[in-house]
C-alpha cells in the first residue's frame, strides 16, 4: 500500500516538472542574443524574424576591453517601424558620419571582415555608457547602430575602454 502512494507522489512531481518547464519555455524570449541586446540598448523591438549576417568578438583582454560587432538583416516592414521607434527615443544622439571616432570603428570593423559600405546610405545612433561631457569620454564606452534601410541592416558597435 506504501509503496502504491509513493509510485503517484513521484509520478504527480514529475508531471509537474514537466508542465512547468513547458510553461517557463513557452514565456522565454526566443529572439537571438544580439537582437534582445539591440532591443535593450537602444529601447526597440526587434522580432524573432532578424537574422545574425556576422558577428565580431571582442578580443581577449584582462579587463574585457575591446570592441565587437554583429549585423544583423531584419525585414523592410520592421525596418521601419525600428527607424521610427529611434527618432522618437531622447536619449540617443544621431551622428554626423564625417566623425572621427566614428570612422575609426567602422574601420576597425571593415579591417576584421564586416562589410560597412559607403557610410551614406547608413542612419547612425549612438548611445554612451559614461556620464562624462568631453567627446573623449562619450566615444570611450559607447553603443552605435548604424542603419541600412535599403537593405534592412542594423549594425551594432560595442566599444569598451
Amino acid at each position: 500500500m506504501r509503496d502504491i502512494y509513493v509510485k503517484k507522489i513521484i509520478f504527480v512531481i514529475i508531471a509537474i516538472s514537466i508542465i512547468g518547464a513547458v510553461f517557463l519555455y513557452s514565456l522565454s524570449d526566443r529572439r537571438i542574443e544580439a537582437a534582445k541586446r539591440i532591443s535593450y540598448v537602444f529601447d526597440v523591438d526587434i522580432s524573432k524574424n532578424a537574422k545574425r549576417d556576422k558577428e565580431i568578438y571582442r578580443e581577449a583582454s584582462f579587463h574585457g576591453d575591446g570592441i565587437s560587432a554583429v549585423k544583423l538583416i531584419v525585414p523592410s516592414d520592421e525596418m521601419l517601424t525600428i527607424i521610427k521607434d529611434l527618432n522618437s527615443n531622447k536619449d540617443l544622439k544621431k551622428l554626423d558620419r564625417n566623425n572621427d571616432y566614428l570612422k575609426s570603428y567602422t574601420d576597425y570593423v571593415m579591417e576584421k571582415g564586416m562589410a560597412v559600405r559607403d557610410l551614406d546610405n547608413y542612419e547612425i545612433y549612438s548611445k554612451t555608457k559614461n556620464k562624462g561631457t568631453s567627446v573623449v569620454e562619450y566615444f570611450a564606452n559607447c553603443y552605435l547602430l548604424l542603419v541600412d534601410k535599403n537593405k534592412g541592416e542594423l549594425i551594432f558597435i560595442d566599444s569598451d575602454t
